[in-house]
């Protein structure tokens, strides 16, 4: 299962509970809660270690959308979904996929200015040829 349709899976689940006169920061209720859904999505399979409270993340962000009396089953779903997408993630991850469910590329760019074409290895996205430059972005994140 893809990205876009473990958002839509969400979404579809809350989408009975939005108040549709509700007062989004973005305007149109239903189109608010689907981008935050996506946007945070998106956050947690791009930089999933740096995103400490995903549920609470995504929560604060719709709750403005539901009205009060349905906030506590809006938290139930929001924290159901998200250790579901982290194992979504993690199956496409050992699988050789993208989120998209695109086969994985190697992050690097060659000498000639091309991005490598081999497939990473699951433990740390980068290919056999690239290996010594995992360790050099640990040390300059270091």
């Amino acid at each position: 299962m893809t990205l876009s349709r473990l958002s839509l899976t969400l979404f579809r689940a809350l989408q009975a509970d939005i108040d549709a006169r509700a007062l989004c920061p973005g305007g149109d209720p239903y189109d608010y809660v689907a981008d935050a859904i996506e946007r945070n999505a998106q956050r947690l399979a791009g930089e999933r270690e740096l995103f400490r409270r995903p549920e609470r993340r995504l929560f604060q962000d719709i709750r403005w959308c539901f009205p009060l009396h349905r906030q506590r089953h809006v938290w139930r779903l929001v924290a159901e979904w998200v250790p579901n997408v982290d194992e979504e993630l993690d199956a496409l991850r050992q699988a050789g996929l993208d989120p998209d469910g695109s086969p994985r590329r190697c992050p690097v760019f060659t000498r000639k200015g091309t991005p490598c074409e081999r497939t990473p290895l699951p433990h740390n996205g980068h290919c056999p040829s690239h290996q010594h430059l995992v360790v050099a972005d640990e040390l300059h994140a270091a």
